[in-house]
């Protein structure tokens, strides 16, 4: 047995080595995004929205695969608490893609990496792709490059919420590079729009978004059983002052429990997300 030190990240990035068993130890590298900021361009031709949620101050990234041996090493893109992404596809545009980025070295070009093991979406409501193009960097020699580039394309007019997006690397026992806080480049979410050749389109605007989480099933039935509760109190405080002849005090608690029980009836019981939404690796 083993005890792996945990490491972690300044700001909002942070790796964690998880379990203390060696064999199934596990590394995990989490952003947590703000924006968006938007681009737009109409002209020339293809028009092309670009939508972006950052990692602000991503940190640096600080680990030593020689002392991992075999080890999952995870990316997760991820929402702020309370919040999560929304995709709104721009209707007018023929290509939708999100791409989802994390790099040491923005010049390095992709090249070989390691054997794949889960992508996907997590909490999911709305249509999601069934695949999509993983594209990596892992150094060998000298250099520190560890870039990731997982692109995504979504149908146009489609909407879709999802909490945050992950992807899983199965790097081997002979990959023994020491990254030695290494900055970050980038460590992003990018939204693509691109409109049909020979049409000048409007502004989409912010098409790819932080949203409010919405309520979950749980959240909701808590809320209706607290409201039916409130009711069935106003309605004993009701009789009470009914009884006693205290006849303006009996209306307004009747009107109170009316009011409840009708909020109470309003309350949409949603289905609970999808857990997670597997997406397949696409080859080119």
């Amino acid at each position: 047995m083993i005890n792996l030190p945990m490491k972690s990240f300044i700001a909002t990035l942070a790796v964690t080595i998880l379990s203390s068993n060696y064999l199934f130890s596990q590394i995990t590298v989490t952003g947590e995004v703000s924006g968006p900021v938007t681009e737009f361009t109409a002209t020339p031709t293809p028009s092309e929205s670009i939508n972006t949620l950052e990692v602000m101050s991503p940190g640096t990234f600080d680990v030593d695969f020689s002392s991992q041996g075999e080890v999952p090493l995870k990316f997760v893109w991820k929402a702020p608490a309370g919040q999560c992404f929304q995709v709104a596809a721009p209707e007018d545009f023929e290509n939708v893609y999100l791409q989802f980025v994390f790099e040491l070295d923005s010049m390095e070009e992709f090249a070989d990496f390691p054997d794949l093991g889960d992508i996907g979406f997590r909490k999911t409501k709305g249509s999601f792709p069934m695949g999509a193009s993983v594209n990596a960097s892992f150094t060998e020699g000298s250099t520190n490059t560890l870039n990731v580039m997982v692109e995504a394309r979504f149908q146009p007019g489609e909407v879709a919420t999802f909490e945050s997006f992950e992807i899983t690397f199965d790097v081997a026992t002979a990959y023994t590079h020491n990254f030695d806080n290494v900055a970050v480049e980038t460590f992003s979410v990018v939204g693509q729009a691109y409109g049909p050749n020979g049409v000048t389109l409007t502004d989409p605007g912010a098409w790819l978004k932080l949203i409010t989480a919405p309520e979950s099933r749980a959240e909701a039935l808590a809320r209706k059983a607290s409201l039916l509760r409130d009711a069935k109190k106003l309605k004993k405080k009701f009789k009470k002052a009914k009884r006693k002849g205290q006849i303006k005090k009996a209306r307004t608690l009747k009107k109170k429990f009316r009011r409840a029980k009708v909020k109470a009836r309003k309350v949409v019981i949603p289905a609970d997300p999808e857990e997670f939404t597997t997406v397949t690796q696409e080859f080119s």
